[in-house]
C-alpha cells in the first residue's frame, strides 16, 4: 500500500497490489475522461447525479478491465501508460454522445484563407469602392467578417450599397459640380459585377425617399442600361424586367439597350413572363422574344398564343330589345273638406325580348404573340412561317419534326455566306 507496510504473505500482497492498481486506474480514468467531459459540457451537475457517474466509471474500469495498471509506485511493478489524446487536426468541440458517430471534420484553413482572399480582391478590384468612400464605407470594410462565404457576400452587398449611395450624393445632388456628375456617370457605366449592378438598380431607382434617377435623369438611365447590357447574368434579367414592367421612357430606353441575343438568364426571365397571367406582360415579352431571343423561346410562344378555355357560370350579361308602355296601375284617394279626388299611380310594362347569358366559355387569342412567333420562326429558319394559326398541336409537331433540319440548313447557309464575304474582303483587288 502507498506510504505503508505491505503484508509478508504473498497472496495478500498480490491481492492488495491488484486492487490498488485498479483503484489508481479508475482515478486516472476519472481525471482524464470524466472531468474533461464535465468541463466541456459547461453545465453544473448536482452531486446526486455526479456521484453515480463517477462510481459507475470506477466500477467499469476496476472490474474485468482489459487495461493493465498504469502507475509505478516506489519500486513496484510498472505497466504501460494509458493515453487519452485527440488528433492534432480535430476541432476543439464537445465530444458526441454517439460512440459510432464519425469524428468531426477538420477545419480547412486553406479554404478559409481563399475565401477571405476573394473577399479582399472583390473590394480591391471594384472601381466603385476605390473612388467612392466615406466613414461608413471604411467602417464596413474594416469591420471583422466571418469566414463563411454567405457572410462575406452579405458584407460585400452592404459595402457596395453604401458606396453607391456615396456616388449618388456626390454626383447627382444639388451641390454636385459638372465634373462630379461626369465622373459619377462614368463610374456607373463601368459597373460590371452582379453585386454592383444590383446595388445601382436599388439606389438609382429611389430608396428611402430618394429621387428615382432612372426615371427622371436621361443620362443616368442611358449609362445604367448600357452597363446592364454588358452583364449577362444579372444585367439582361434587369433589362427584361424594365422593358416588360415599366412604362415610357424607361421601357423604350431598355428596348434600345437590349442586346441582339439575350443570355440564358434573360431568356428564362422572358419565359416566366410568357407563362404568366398578365396580358400586357405576355404581349410585351413576346415582342421582345421575337427580336432578341433564340429558338428556345419558340415552344413557350406556341403555348402563349391562346389561353385554355375558361368556363364561367351565373349571370354573365343580358341584352334587352323592346319598348316600355306606361299605364295607371293604381289610384290613391285624396279626401278634403267637402271634396274628394284620386291620385293615379303610374306603372310600366316592358314589351320586347331579353337575351340572358347564364354560362360562357372564354378563350383569349393573343394576336401579338402569334405574330411574334411567326417573326421568330422566320428569323431562325429563313423561310415563311407555316400557316398553322393558333393550332398549338400542329405547331408543336412541326417544331419537333421539321424545325431542327430547317434551322440547321439556314445556319449552314449563313456560315457559308460569312466565309465567302470574309474571303472576298481579304482578297486583294486587281486592276484590269
Amino acid at each position: 500500500m502507498l506510504g505503508g507496510t505491505l503484508p509478508k504473505d504473498p497472496a495478500k500482497r498480490q491481492g492488495i497490489s491488484r486492487w490498488t492498481n485498479r483503484a489508481r486506474l479508475g482515478v486516472a480514468y476519472i481525471r482524464l475522461v470524466i472531468f474533461p467531459l464535465l468541463h466541456l459540457s459547461r453545465r453544473t451537475i448536482d452531486l446526486a447525479v455526479e456521484a453515480p457517474i463517477l462510481f459507475f466509471a470506477f466500477t467499469v474500469v476496476s472490474v474485468g478491465s482489459p487495461v493493465s495498471p498504469v502507475f509505478a509506485v516506489g519500486g513496484h511493478e510498472a505497466m504501460p501508460s494509458l493515453v487519452f489524446a485527440q488528433s492534432s487536426n480535430a476541432t476543439q468541440s464537445a465530444p458526441s454522445s454517439d460512440p459510432n458517430a464519425p469524428p468531426p471534420k477538420p477545419r480547412n484553413a486553406a479554404a478559409h484563407r481563399s475565401e477571405r482572399t476573394e473577399f479582399a480582391n472583390a473590394i480591391t478590384a471594384s472601381d466603385l469602392l476605390r473612388n467612392y468612400r466615406n466613414e461608413k464605407v471604411n467602417a464596413l470594410i474594416e469591420k471583422p467578417v466571418g469566414a463563411s462565404s454567405e457572410r462575406q457576400a452579405e458584407r460585400l452587398r452592404e459595402i457596395t450599397l453604401a458606396a453607391m449611395r456615396v456616388l449618388t450624393e456626390r454626383g447627382f445632388s444639388d451641390a454636385a459640380t459638372s465634373a462630379d456628375r461626369t465622373a459619377a456617370l462614368e463610374a456607373i457605366q463601368r459597373l460590371r459585377t452582379s453585386v454592383e449592378l444590383s446595388a445601382a438598380l436599388k439606389v438609382l431607382q429611389g430608396e428611402a425617399g430618394r429621387a428615382n434617377l432612372v426615371a427622371s435623369d436621361a443620362d443616368v438611365r442611358r449609362v445604367l442600361l448600357k452597363a446592364l447590357a454588358n452583364e449577362p447574368e444579372t444585367g439582361h434579367v434587369a433589362l427584361v424586367d424594365l422593358a416588360v414592367r415599366e412604362g415610357d421612357p424607361i421601357r423604350t430606353s431598355a428596348l434600345d439597350a437590349m442586346p441582339d441575343q439575350l443570355s440564358e438568364n434573360g431568356e428564362a426571365s422572358l419565359m416566366s413572363y410568357l407563362t404568366g397571367d398578365r396580358e400586357l406582360f405576355v404581349n410585351r415579352a413576346a415582342s421582345i422574344a421575337s427580336a432578341h431571343a433564340g429558338a428556345a423561346l419558340i415552344p413557350p410562344l406556341i403555348l402563349a398564343q391562346s389561353t385554355p378555355p375558361r368556363q364561367k357560370r351565373g349571370d354573365e350579361a343580358w341584352i334587352a330589345i323592346g319598348k316600355s308602355i306606361s299605364y295607371v296601375a293604381d289610384v290613391v284617394p285624396v279626401v278634403g273638406d267637402a271634396s274628394g279626388a284620386f291620385q293615379p299611380v303610374p306603372g310600366t310594362v316592358f314589351e320586347g325580348s331579353v337575351l340572358r347569358i347564364m354560362e360562357s366559355v372564354v378563350t383569349i387569342y393573343r394576336t401579338e404573340v402569334y405574330f411574334s412567333l411567326r417573326r421568330l420562326v422566320e428569323r431562325e429558319t429563313g423561310q415563311p412561317a407555316p400557316p398553322f394559326g393558333w393550332d398549338a398541336v400542329a405547331w408543336n409537331q412541326w417544331y419537333d419534326n421539321e424545325f431542327p433540319s430547317l434551322a440547321s440548313k439556314y445556319a449552314e447557309r449563313r456560315a457559308r455566306a460569312v466565309t465567302t464575304e470574309s474571303a472576298a474582303t481579304a482578297a486583294p483587288s486587281t486592276e484590269r
